[in-house]
């Protein structure tokens, strides 16, 4: 636990370790290509049962490139002997830490009691919704007016008559990385 998946910050990741006899030890093992693993923790029970369970937390800032992260748990019981590293389940996590592209081309029209923002989709398809910020000066403060948007448009239906706004998209990826703002229109 927590099952495989992207992770931008640090995340606990819970083993329970069964085996015939009482287990002693367990080390914990990294790989970023799930060929080379290096053990990075080893715990020593204090009390040796047959069913161990043990907490081990990822600090992503100790992999400094995103991409893949495999994990898994050997064992070693009270008698010496020590589980097969071959035979470890191994889960596999995905680091991402990188922002998904600025939404491109957006534009901002005047349609009837509102302001209809649009911009285009992202082509690599890392962004999962968008942001939408408005302010009343192209360099002022921009606030967010809405979120969470799965489509590539926004009505701004509480934009004042005669009143100029400027307008900046994000997108946000399923991590929560979030991009930069667009160009303001």
């Amino acid at each position: 636990t927590p099952g495989a998946g992207y992770r931008k910050t640090d995340f606990n990741v819970n083993f329970t370790i069964k085996d015939d006899g009482p287990i002693s030890a367990v080390e914990i093992h990294c790989s970023r290509d799930g060929l080379n693993w290096e053990t990075v923790h080893t715990w020593f029970f204090p009390q040796q049962k047959s069913t161990q369970t043990y907490l081990y937390t990822v600090r992503v800032s100790d992999y400094p490139s995103d991409g893949s992260l495999y994990i898994r748990a050997v064992a070693t019981d009270a008698a010496g002997n020590r589980a097969d590293d071959d035979d470890a389940p191994y889960v596999q996590y995905v680091l991402d830490r990188t922002a998904p592209i600025v939404p491109k081309n957006v534009t901002a029209e005047p349609r009837g009691n509102a302001n209809y923002i649009l911009w285009t989709n992202d082509p690599k398809g890392e962004t999962v919704s968008y942001r939408v910020l408005r302010a009343v000066t192209e360099d002022g403060e921009y606030a967010e007016i809405a979120s969470g948007l799965a489509s590539i448009s926004f009505y701004d239906r509480t934009a004042q008559a005669d009143t100029l706004y400027w307008y900046q998209v994000q997108g946000q990826d399923a991590v929560g990385n979030v991009s930069m703002g667009s160009t303001p229109v």
